[in-house]
């Protein structure tokens, strides 16, 4: 749910602030960390917690696809050295800020911050060194396609990890991640076959 609190800032900050590169990530991040604060005292099961991301998914997909303009990324940039060690750097950077964070915070504050900021902010970060403000707005729109996946990795996570130990529940845990992503491509080639603009 923060993840898409944060997405949302996002896409309305760089759309509508003045400074957007500079504004957003501010605004985005208190925002966020609010969020995080309230979710640390929902007290729901592993299956309520399953059922509130997937419709929290769902509304945000809905949401975010009457953002409009769309802009189009059209920078392709190549991953020359500097820029591998740039994102590897931003992300290495932001899961050490969190892994000391889990040290001074509550064991459920700290499980928000898995989606923000190592996956979200890390993104952003990244997008924005290379694209204009609503190239980015237009690529996090469409983010909650692709989260689904993340669930069903951090679901089956939760059972094989106990049975396999930390490893063997990272690489089993990518069988459902990967299909539910083969899904979902699969599904929106079939409903985009049907569009007018086909």
């Amino acid at each position: 749910f923060s993840f898409f609190i944060f997405e949302w800032a996002y896409i309305v900050g760089l759309r509508h602030f003045p400074f957007p590169k500079i504004t957003t990530p501010i605004v985005a991040i208190l925002l966020t960390l609010i969020a995080n604060y309230g979710l640390q005292y929902l007290v729901i099961s592993f299956w309520e917690a399953v059922i509130f991301a997937i419709f929290s998914i769902i509304g945000a997909y809905f949401l975010f696809a009457k953002m409009q303009p769309e802009d189009e990324i059209m920078t392709k940039k190549k991953l020359i050295p500097e820029e591998i060690i740039f994102r590897i750097g931003v992300s290495a950077a932001l899961i050490i800020a969190v892994t000391e964070a889990t040290k001074f915070v509550s064991g459920e504050y700290a499980g928000t911050l898995v989606a923000f900021p190592c996956i979200s902010l890390a993104t952003v970060l990244i997008l924005q060194r290379h694209n204009s403000a609503h190239q980015v707005a237009t690529f996090l729109k469409h983010l909650p396609f692709g989260v689904l996946p993340v669930v069903g990795f951090a679901m089956s996570f939760f059972f094989t990890i106990p049975v396999f130990g930390i490893w063997g529940g990272w690489f089993f845990s990518f069988i459902p991640a990967i299909f539910i992503a083969w899904i979902q491509t699969e599904a929106r080639k079939f409903f985009y076959s049907f569009s007018p603009s086909k």
